[in-house]
């Protein structure tokens, strides 16, 4: 199953934009981390392959979610995002979230961060934290709606693929 190009599967989405019958969210498993490396490296410019993700989902509560839509064969559920977290006591990091790029702007993400926060929650999650690109909008945009703060300045922390260096927000978000 090809997350970049699913397509070459030879199977189609359902929907253009899937609905909340056709989406479904669930905790990762080991079977998914391939899958989930091929949509980090069709979401980002950053290098970041299956080694990485492994490495952000080895230390103890580490979990990811992962977003599947409905294609014409039931049978093939299309991975079309996920989001990785990291909860320690009442704190939880929200290391990377992506949404396949024809996927986006549908709920995709919105739905996928939803999930993983109240996932975190039930982990006794309090205070989250993250940090974003700072030319990223779309991604500071969906922060910001769940009520996310900046918080702080990280320079020269993301690394484009043309060898520009970007900064990142830290923001963060405190339930009671």
């Amino acid at each position: 199953m090809l997350a970049r190009l699913p397509s070459r599967q030879g199977h189609k989405p359902l929907a253009a934009a899937p609905s909340h019958d056709q989406l479904t969210l669930r905790l990762a498993t080991k079977a998914d981390h391939s899958a989930m490396a091929e949509l980090f490296e069709a979401g980002f410019d950053e290098p970041f392959g299956l080694p990485a993700i492994l490495d952000l989902l080895n230390p103890p509560g580490s979990f990811a979610v992962i977003a599947e839509g409905l294609t014409d064969d039931p049978s093939y559920p299309m991975k079309l995002g996920f989001v990785i977290l990291s909860c320690a006591a009442e704190e939880a990091e929200i290391y990377t979230i992506t949404v396949h790029p024809l996927f986006r702007k549908l709920g995709v993400g919105n739905a996928l961060l939803s999930y993983g926060v109240s996932e975190a929650r039930n982990r006794n999650a309090r205070e989250f934290f993250l940090e974003v690109a700072v030319d990223n909008a779309a991604a500071i945009a969906l922060y910001a709606n769940f009520g996310f703060k900046r918080v702080g300045l990280r320079k020269n922390y993301y690394r484009r693929s043309s060898s520009l260096r970007i900064d990142a927000l830290i923001m963060k978000k405190e339930y009671a």
